[in-house]
Order: structure tokens, then sequence, then C-alpha cells
């Protein structure tokens, strides 16, 4: 429609309602009409602004917001745009800037609080995107989508009850929001809740079945109930909808690693470096990373990430590495070094530094848990020559059959939850005759001896546990070690002591489904639970077997 030159608020009216009506083709020509009538008509810039952002046609979009706030600064609406268009073309920090300043104009403006939570959220800032998003909330309490961002927020700073709360509320005001579903799935997920989990994944992927991450947790909880083949199919489709997912890639690579699968299952384990929990691991050089290429003469640094186990887990390849460089640097948590130092066979080129330590110039750098991928591990060919942690001059004492028990990990780590055991819980162990029972236990989780009144049936050796290398010593000096999937399990698999392993129902990848042996550990047992949070039943099984280990003198 041409605007008359005679009636310019008629014209502007009429571009307004071809705008409303969606009918954009003709609304960008009115308002270009309009702006040939009265150019540089601030009013008129910003709607033809919003006009080209609806149409994908951002720069220009950006250009005329611009303009708009060039000849007035307290246009809200041409801010706002000019600020939806620099986050299109993914510059962050004006994008930010920009939607501040709307803010300062209209501090209610829901649009511009959404986008800034999510910015803040994808840029690491989570405190300010929490804000954002409770302003949000506040200023437009009716907003399912409001509740459901900050309920996403409050999910990432893993307030789960907060987060609850919110999504809750967001379904409240609309039954059929599907990505409130979804987020709710992942609370009921971190709380290790996988019937609920699955039960809000299913919902969502009711109302909206091209939902990525709705189908990776699908399959997260799937596969924590065991129900394999259908995980691996939900992963699947995730990824059909974001081949680059790097979440749906990561766990479909422990989905394999589980079943065995692992030269399948290397490439997407590099996946892990995308996410955003892996971050604090994340190290950055100027040095390319090693690919297991021959490198005489070279320098490789290996640097430990996620726990401490993992560290003494992949230490099996340091030996390996070396052979095809020339020198290997392990960087460590400080108290692995000096267990980790005399590594037997290692010292004329290898040296082993405390995380955060200067390091001497090297030509490579490998991230620890990376090393598998590099050697092509399968399940058939774990490097193992024997043990490979030692302490020098110790030895076993006499007596009775000496035992040592962990029955907890790190509370830091997410599986935590799964993987430790309630002391009391293992009472069926402690009533094995003719044993000695030694806590190997770090930490707080140690006082569980005197609380469950075991103070007479395990002795508490956390004082002398100053590194782990004394941990070590004290493990050299036990005929049994029975522990849970942590850092002490490792330790004593890479000495060679025997070892039996106490696993939860869904057991981390590297134990395998269906086995009872380990191939990292030749030798060791693992017993797994015969359903998910059942320690007492696991506990009677190996108190009984622990008996007959006690009877044939260790050999059973």
């Amino acid at each position: 429609m041409a605007a008359s030159r005679a009636d310019p608020e008629t014209a502007f009216a009429a571009a307004q309602e071809l705008q409303r009506a969606g009918r954009l083709a003709e609304a960008d020509r009115a308002w270009q009409e309009l702006l040939k009538l009265i150019p540089g008509h601030p009013g008129g810039l910003a709607n033809h602004a919003m006009v080209l952002w609806q149409l994908g046609r951002h720069a220009d979009a950006e250009e005329a917001a611009t303009e708009a706030l060039r000849r007035d600064p307290a246009m809200v609406q041409a801010q706002a745009i000019a600020a939806a268009c620099a986050e299109a073309r993914g510059a962050d920090g004006i994008a930010i800037q920009r939607y501040q300043r709307a803010l300062e104009l209209k501090p209610d403006l829901a649009t511009a609080l959404h986008a800034l939570s999510n910015l803040y959220l994808r840029n690491g800032d989570i405190a300010e995107a929490r804000e954002a998003a409770e302003r949000m909330a506040a200023a437009a309490p009716l907003s399912a989508q409001a509740w459901d961002t900050l309920g996403a927020i409050r999910l990432a700073q893993d307030d789960l009850i907060g987060a609850e709360q919110a999504l809750s509320e967001a379904l409240r005001l609309d039954p059929d929001f599907a990505s409130a579903r979804a987020n709710l799935g992942t609370v009921m997920a971190e709380r290790r809740d996988w019937a609920k989990a699955l039960q809000h994944a299913d919902a969502a992927l009711a109302i909206d079945d091209r939902l990525k991450e709705a189908h990776n947790n699908r399959a997260n909880a799937l596969s924590s109930l065991g129900r394999e083949a259908e995980a691996e199919a939900a992963l699947e489709r995730a990824i059909s909808l974001n081949p680059d997912n790097a979440e749906a890639l990561f766990n479909r690579a422990l989905l394999w690693l589980r079943q065995g699968r692992w030269p399948e299952a290397w490439p997407g384990f590099e996946s892990r470096w995308r996410l955003r929990r892996m971050q604090p691991w994340r190290r950055k050089f100027d040095v390319p990373q090693w690919d297991g290429a021959e490198a005489p003469g070279k320098t490789l640094l290996v640097h430990a990430e996620q726990g401490i186990g993992d560290t003494i887990m992949m230490a099996r390849y340091l030996a390996p590495a070396a052979r095809r460089v020339g020198r290997v640097v392990l960087e460590c948590a400080p108290e692995l070094v000096s267990l980790m130092a005399a590594m037997p066979n290692m010292a004329e080129r290898f040296e082993c530094v405390a995380t955060g330590a200067a390091v001497r110039p090297f030509d490579f750098h490998v991230p620890a848990m990376s090393l598998p991928g590099v050697f092509a591990t399968m399940p058939e060919t774990v490097p193992w020559d024997g043990p490979y942690v030692a302490v020098p001059g110790a030895a076993q004492t006499g007596g009775p059959l000496n035992v040592g028990l962990c029955w907890a990990g790190n509370p830091r780590n997410s599986a935590d939850p799964d993987r430790s055991a309630p002391l009391a819980a293992l009472a069926p162990i402690l009533s094995a005759n003719g044993c000695a029972f030694h806590s190997l236990q770090h930490g707080p989780e140690g006082d569980q001896i005197a609380a469950a009144g075991l103070a007479g049936r395990i002795v508490d050796h956390r004082a002398e546990l100053t590194d782990f290398a004394a941990t070590a010593a004290l493990i050299s000096n036990m005929d049994l070690v029975i522990s849970v999937c942590t850092s002490v399990a490792h330790l004593s698999g890479a000495m060679g002591r025997p070892l039996w392993v106490l696993l939860c129902a869904d057991a981390d990848w590297r134990w395998l489904r269906g086995r009872d042996d380990t191939p990292w550990y030749p030798g060791a047992k693992l017993y797994h639970q015969a359903a998910a949070g059942d320690w007492g039943e696991l506990a009677a099984r190996v108190g009984v077997a622990l008996e007959e280990y006690g009877k044939s003198g260790g050999d059973a």
C-alpha cells in the first residue's frame, strides 16, 4: 500500500495494521514508503526493524534499529531488536549491553529478561542468569515460559527444590508445556529417580517429539533402568535431530563402553570436552594433543582429569606412552604425586608433578582418560604387565585375615549416591569370622564407624592416610581389599592386591555389563547389586563368600 504524502498518520496506521496481521512483505513495503515520506522517523524505523527481524533479514533489521536509536536513544523496541540482532550474529557481549540498556528504559520488559537469562547461562554466568530469570517471573507471573526458564537455571545451579517448584508452576499454567515437562524429568534424573525421569521425558515427547534433550534424558533413564536397546534408540533419535549433540554423542559412547563396544565408543567419548560440566577440567595448551604417533625424543604431558581413581587406572598407559616418545610427565593431584613418582621401571623417562606446579616445556599433551582411545583399547587388549604401582619395602602382617574396607567415594561425584554404601548396610560382611577389618576410608565418611557402633570391629586408620602412598602402604599389608567403585579400588587393583569391588546396579562403564571380572585388574572380583539400592542383599552374598575365602586361606 503506497503512503499518501498528504496523510502520514494514516500511512503509519496502515503499516502497523499490516504488521499486526502478519502480512510482513506488505508491511515491509509500507514502512519503506512511510520512511520516504518522513525520513528518519524513529517509530517508523523501529517498526520496520521488527518486520525485517521477523522476515529473517537480521543485518537490515539491526541497521534500522541502530538508526532509530541514533535519532531516539530511549526507543525501547529498537534497543531490544538491536540486541536480538547482535545475539543472532553471535555478538553476545554487545547483545547483553543492549538488553541491559533496554531494561534501564523498561525494567519489566520480559522479552529482554528472557533473552538476558539465556545469554548469561550460555556464557557461564549462572548467578546473573538466575537474577534475570527471577525478575522475568516477577514481571510475567502468568508466563509458563518465564517459570520454565527460571526452573532450568535453578537446575543448572543444582537447586533441585527450587527448580521443581518453578517447573511445577510452569506446568500449572500450561500443562502441555513440553520444555517444562522435559526439565522436570531432568530434576528427577538428578535425584536418581529414573522411573519418574522416564515418565516426564515420555510426556514431553508426546507433546513435542523434536525435543533433543528430552530424547537424551529418556535414554539416560532407560539405560539406568537396564533397558539398553531402547536407550540406544533414544540416543540415535536425539543425534538424528542434531548430529552435533555433544551430550547425546557422549552418552551413546558411555552406553557402548558398558557393552564392550569400545572401538565404536572412543571417538564419541571425546565429546565430553564440549559438556559444561567438564569445563573445570578442560586444559588449553599451545602444543597439539597427542594421537599416539611415534615421537622419539619428544616430551608428552599427561594431565589428570576427573577423579583420582581415573588417574590411577590410566597410569598403566604411561609406560607404553613412554615407549613411543622420549619422556612422559604426569600432572596429577598433589596427594598422588609421591605414589606415582615411584612407579616401577619409569625413573629415567618419567616425571610426576602436582596439578598447578610448573612444568618444563613439552611437545604434546593428552588428557589421561583419552589414553584408552589413543591406544585403540578393547576389552581384550587392556594393558596389563602386572602390578604397576608398588610400595617399596612393604610386607604383609601375620595373624588373622586382614581385610581392608572402603564404603564411600567422593561425595562431589554426581554418581556418588548410587556407588557409595552406608557402612551399616555392610554388616553381613563384618560378621565374617576369622577376619580383622581395617578401614581404608578417607574423610568424614569414616565417622560412620563410631556412629554404627563398630569401633571394636574396624580399625580406623584415617590418621595414617596422609596421601595415597600411605594408603598404598596400608593396602600392601591387607590380604584382601573390599571396596565400592572409588580410588581405593583402583589403587588396590593397580598394586595387584586381592580385590573385591562392590558395585551398584547401574555401575560405571569401565566395569562392563554382566561380568564378575574386569580386564582392568585381572584377579579382581566384581559383586553387582541385584536390585538398585539394595546393598543389604549384596553384603549378604559377600559375607558368605568372605567366610569361604577365609577358610580356604585366601584361595577362594
